[in-house]
């Protein structure tokens, strides 16, 4: 435990040597239930990897995080280093990247599933 009184921490520079420059973050992409599901990890996996501001080591990864009704989700794990890259400029980076690479290899991103039902006039109770 360190101690630190309150005229210094309001009156001085405080610099933390000990806070870890390297951050994780996640986005996510949804596909549909018709898409080859291996292919679009492997997609997703190495557009992460390609994005700007994104570490080599540790390796972005991706895995299944949800089955909804109309599409399956995706969450992509990938590290940065806050010294180098700004997380939510490189978070954007990697949701361009994986969107750009899906349309170049034919994976369509889910279509809401609408439909609307019609019942013949009087047939409402």
């Amino acid at each position: 435990v360190m101690l630190v009184p309150n005229a210094e921490v309001f009156t001085s520079r405080i610099i933390n040597n000990t806070a870890d420059p390297l951050r994780r973050g996640k986005v996510e992409a949804w596909i549909g239930y018709d898409t080859d599901l291996k292919a679009a990890v492997q997609t997703a996996c190495d557009a992460a990897s390609q994005a700007e501001g994104v570490l080599h080591t540790p390796a972005p990864a991706v895995r299944v995080n949800e089955l909804g009704q109309n599409d399956i989700a995706l969450e992509v794990t990938f590290w940065t280093d806050s010294r180098r890259a700004d997380y939510k400029n490189t978070a954007s980076a990697v949701r361009e990247a994986i969107v750009s690479a899906f349309k170049e290899a034919g994976i369509g991103l889910p279509e809401p599933d609408v439909r609307v039902l019609r019942l013949p006039a009087g047939e409402l109770t």
